[in-house]
Parts: C-alpha cells; structure tokens; sequence
C-alpha cells in the first residue's frame, strides 16, 4: 500500500495536516475484552493522525475518533440473513484533513474532515452465486470547533460534527451534533463552573429525531475544605453516537463530593485526603429512581514518593432499566458493599510497582467477587527496559441470558474468572534505533449455574426455559517492531504481529493445560515493511 502524509505551516499560528489512502495495519492492537454490559465497549485511539493535535475537537465529548474507518456499520439496513460465508473487511479512510491553530487574540480555531469507502459485505445465496451487499455507504465526518480564551484561564467555546452519508437508494441516516462550552475559574480562582448544552439532530428518511443534553462541573478548589457538584441531564432522544461515544442517554445524573486535603507534610506523609461522595442516578423520562451510592475514600503520599489509598462503596437496593435489553423491563438489584485497596511506588527509580484489589458482596443471590491487579516496572539500564502486568477476577454474578419476548426474558448466575497478563519491553540501540515488544494474553471462563425467569416485579424465580452456555475465550495479540530513523526525515518500521482468539466451552481447564491447550492454535501472523520519507517542499525549491 502507498499513501502520503502531508504537514503545513500555513502562518506562524496555523498548521495543516492531511493524510491520504493511510496504512494503519502497524497501529497498535485493542485491548479487548468480554463485554456483559448491554453497553457499547470504547476503545482508545491508536492512530497518530487522531492523536496528535485533536484536544481542541475533544469539546464537549462529542468527537471519537474510532467512528471513522474501522469495525463496519449496517447502515443500509441490509438483509444478510439470507447469505451464506459472509464476510466484512475493516472500512477504509480514503483520507483526512484537519487545521488547527491559534490566533493573536487567543481564538482557536479547528476544522477535521474525514472520508470513507463504501464497505460491502460479501457472500453467496441460495444459489450459489456470489453477491455484494452495501452495508456502509461512502461517508463523510467533519468536525469544526472554536474556543475563545478569556483572561489567563476562563474559556468559552463552541464545537459542531457532521456525518454525511452518500447513498444512491436513500436507505441511511446523516446526523449534526452541536454544543457551546464554558470553563471559568472565579472568585479569584478559588471557585470553578464548567457548563455544557447540546443538541443532536439525526436525519432519517424513516423516523428523523433530535434531543438535548447539557450539565455543569462546579465547586471549590483550593483550601483545605474542597466540594463539588455535578450535573447531568441527557433526554431519550440525544444521540451523538455516529461520530462521537455515549454509553446510554436518558439519564439525570448528579454526584455530589466533599473532601478535606492536606497540602502541608508532616514527619511522615507529604499530602493526604479524604472524600466523601454521593451519587444520584436516576431516568429522564419517565423520572423514575435508578441508584444511590455512597462513597468515602483516602489517599495518602508519603515523603519517599509511595502512594496508598483506600475506596469503600455502599449501594443500597437498585433498578437496572438496561440489562434486561427490552426498554420498559427492569431488575431489582440488591444492596451491595464494594471495597479496594491500592499502593504505588515511586516511578522514577529503576523499579517501580503497583498493586490494587479488592472485593464486592451483594446481599442477596449469593452473588459477590474479588478482583486484582500488579504492575512491575524495571529499568535495567539506559538501553533496555520492560514492564509486566497482571490482573484477575472471580466474579459470580446475575446477568442477562436470552430474550424470547418482551415477558419471557432469562437471566444467568454466572461465575466468570478473569486472568489477564500483558509484557512490554523496549531496547534502545543508540539514538536512532530500536526494538519494543509488546503482548497480551486475556483469558475468560464463563461458568454457567443457575437460569432465572424476570418477573414483572423485577425479581428473579428459578425456570427452566431458557438456554445458556458455558464459554472459554483466549485473546492473544503481540507485536515486535524494530524503528531506525535512517536520516531526517527518513524511517523504516519492521513489525512482526501474531494474533489469534478462540472460543469454546471447555472451562474446566487450569492455567497451564489452557496455555497448553491453546499452543497448538495457529495464529495469523502478519510481517510488514513501512517507509516513511519526509520531503522538504521549502528545501525542494532551493
């Protein structure tokens, strides 16, 4: 593959930046994971053009990267149900422009637009014959932002993104997002208000429809005695989803925290705090009460530079609208305790750490759970250094099973344990080489024990009718890359990257006979060639 990337300095205060036909098979894999939750999963940005310069497009949230390109979208509404060997490449960004600056008077000012291809799924009918199918038609995301700086750290702002999808058949749906911003510092800045209002309007040629959202971040900052309050209000129908992330709309949401720090060390500790604070959650429409939490948590820093903290969580009994997956359904869940614990060392000395657990308990369905991760850090010398991470789980819990109808829906008690295990290394050859290493190994049992029926009230009474299944899931990614910046300007990247997943029921397995087991997998491996060369269009016309 072949594509350009192009950077220039328009005037001192602006910059433009364009990539064309862009090869991002040497971007950095996903950390994946199971996902129970009747919620999209995020995942962060690993492409540099989306990395570097975006904060201004970062306004209000409403801009993610992932959107444009990658996992394709049935946008089309198209029947595939009717296919056989279907198959579905990634979406391919045909290019991407973004200029960003700021003026003399502290305007910033940032235009992002981006284009995709038509993505089709491929497969054959009941014939035999081979057919294409356009699931995401050719699409078009711009972003345009604005932020006005006042004095030396107040701030108002504006952003606005727009999806425009090209579809001869008219079967898809473009939508506008907008939203003003306000970050001011008062009372000689020892006070904050952050404020937030939006507006979406998707265009459907089916069921067009728009919503609002807005909220506040204020409080105190400085002194000893520190609060804030937050508020969030999301109506049903504000969707920023085709180019920004929203887990769920529909929502009040109110945090209120009180904390008392102190800055001043002692013989022992440098700084230390303790917080108290309260969440409200509740529905927009209808207004109906969702959850309460109560939180108290510590922190401390001692003059060697390690750091403790400890978090306690009480949540008295619950309504949870979303997992039962049929809107007007819920689920009781019972009061619960959470609890963790932390420790942190100094990370600039050769060996650094981290270790974090903790546990939860409901009161009722025997349902509880503990859960643990270590970080190790070693910097053996000014060449080489690694890193090591480990975190489990062993989670029993009720979950969402099968819906039949929307009065026959099944939940699951389900023991699930987590092992999770990555390295990463780096090996400096000199100033203008090296090699890193990096992999990953996530490993999921899913243990099945115990099918609910959900009553009408939101409880749970034991049935037997419906189905769900035991699950083993092993993720493994790694990448070894070898850089040499050649000349200015000049860079060759060699990466080697093995990958594969599997799934199965075979959950009795312990760890060694698992790693055993999943050895004799094959792998897809890939090993690609990337040749940067970077032309001086000044020093061209010398």
């Amino acid at each position: 593959a072949a594509g350009a990337d192009i950077k220039i300095g328009l005037n001192k205060s602006f910059t433009l930046d364009m990539t064309l036909l862009p090869d991002f098979s040497q971007v950095a894999y996903d950390e994946q994971f199971i996902n129970f939750e009747a919620f999209e999963q995020r995942f962060d940005e690993n492409r540099q053009f989306f990395t570097e310069g975006v904060n201004l497009f970062n306004k209000a949230e409403l801009f993610y990267s992932r959107r444009i390109g990658g996992n394709p979208k049935n946008f089309t509404n198209a029947n595939l149900g009717d296919l056989e060997n279907t198959t579905q490449s990634f979406t391919r960004m045909l290019n991407a422009t973004k200029v960003s600056g700021t003026t003399d008077k502290n305007l910033s000012i940032g235009m992002l637009n981006a284009l995709t291809a038509n993505n089709y799924a491929l497969g054959k009918d009941s014939t035999g014959a081979a057919v294409e199918v356009l699931t995401e038609p050719m699409t078009n995301y711009n972003v345009f932002a604005v932020d006005q700086r006042i004095g030396s750290n107040n701030s108002v702002g504006f952003i606005n993104t727009h999806v425009l999808r090209s579809n001869a058949s008219g079967a898809t749906r473009d939508a506008r997002v907008s939203a003003i911003t306000a970050n001011l510092n008062l009372l000689n800045n020892t006070h904050f208000l952050n404020a937030t209002a939006a507006q979406s309007s998707i265009y459907d040629l089916e069921s067009p429809y728009s919503g609002g959202a807005g909220g506040w971040e204020m409080g105190k900052q400085t002194g000893a005695w520190r609060w804030e309050h937050e508020l969030e209000l999301v109506t049903p129908n504000f969707d920023p989803n085709d180019l920004g992330f929203q887990r769920r709309g529909n929502k009040i949401h109110q945090d209120f925290s009180f904390s008392h720090q102190i800055q001043t060390p002692n013989e022992k500790l440098l700084r230390r705090r303790n917080r108290v604070k309260v969440q409200y959650r509740q529905l927009f429409e209808p207004q109906r009460f969702e959850r309460i939490h109560m939180e108290y948590s510590y922190f401390a820093l001692t003059k060697s530079f390690l750091a403790y903290g400890y978090e306690l969580e009480a949540r008295p009994k619950e309504y949870d609208y979303y997992d039962p997956r049929v809107w007007g359904r819920y689920r009781i869940n019972p009061a619960s305790v959470w609890h963790n614990a932390w420790v942190s060392s100094d990370f600039r000395k050769p060996f650094a750490y981290e270790l974090r657990g903790g546990q939860w308990r409901w009161a009722d369905w025997g349902a509880r759970g503990t859960y643990g991760s270590s970080m190790f850090i070693f910097r053996v010398n000014d060449h080489f250094n690694f890193r090591t991470e480990v975190s489990i789980g062993n989670h029993k819990n009720v979950g969402w099973a099968q819906t039949i109808s929307t009065d026959s829906i099944g939940m699951a008690m389900r023991v699930r344990r987590e092992f999770t295990q990555s390295l990463e290394g780096q090996y400096l050859f000199g100033p203008n080489s090296y090699l890193t290493l990096n992999a990953r190994h996530a490993w999921n049992r899913i243990d099945s024990q115990e099918l609910f029926h959900l009553t009408s009230e939101g409880g749970l009474t034991p049935s037997s009718a419906y189905t769900d299944q035991d699950l083993r899931i092993n993720i493994f990614n790694m990448d070894f890359k070898y850089v040499w910046w050649m000349a200015p300007g000049r860079e060759l990247n060699l990466l080697y990257r093995a990958s594969f997943a599997r799934a199965d029921d075979a959950i009795a397995l312990n760890y060694w006979n698992n790693m055993k087991d999943i050895s004799q997998t094959g792998t897809d491996q890939v090993f690609s060639v990337r040749l940067v060369y970077f032309l001086d269009y000044a020093e061209l016309l010398k």
